[in-house]
């Protein structure tokens, strides 16, 4: 993008243009999430760096200082919010990987759900559908 062309892409955000706001997020977003991809663990991680990113964007536009390229700006916020994601993500464990001793399986029987062969497949039997707990006295 020309800086003629980023300078009237950055009028017009700053406009509320509602258009080119979707124009680029629909043109961006795509290698935003494969940048994301790069620090997060997951795809819907990396979805919700972009979203994150987006909001990011229309909170900080009237500080934006054009020493950069709308884009790098937009993609540095990217890279921010990612790294920061994938540090958090790094810390959390997953319950199953806590005891190596036990096998991790479904957290709910199998048995209490129909087959693949019901005309409802995989929905709850109606012995085995959750029970509203008792009043407490």
């Amino acid at each position: 993008m020309s800086d003629q062309a980023d300078d009237a892409v950055l009028q017009a955000l700053r406009a509320g243009d509602a258009e080119m706001f979707a124009r680029i997020v629909t043109d961006w977003s795509p290698a935003m999430i494969g940048r994301a991809r790069a620090h997060v663990s997951t795809r819907a991680s990396a979805e919700d760096v972009v979203q994150d990113t987006w909001l990011a964007v229309i909170r900080g536009l009237d500080r934006f200082e054009a020493r950069s390229t709308l884009r790098t700006w937009v993609f540095r916020i990217l890279v921010n919010i990612a790294k920061t994601r994938g540090i958090r993500e790094a810390r959390v464990v997953p319950v199953a990987s806590m005891d190596p001793d036990v096998e991790a399986g479904p957290t709910i029987d199998p048995a209490r759900f129909r087959g693949p062969d019901d005309p409802w497949p995989r929905h709850w039997l109606d012995e085995g559908a959750p029970q509203p707990w008792p009043a407490s006295t």
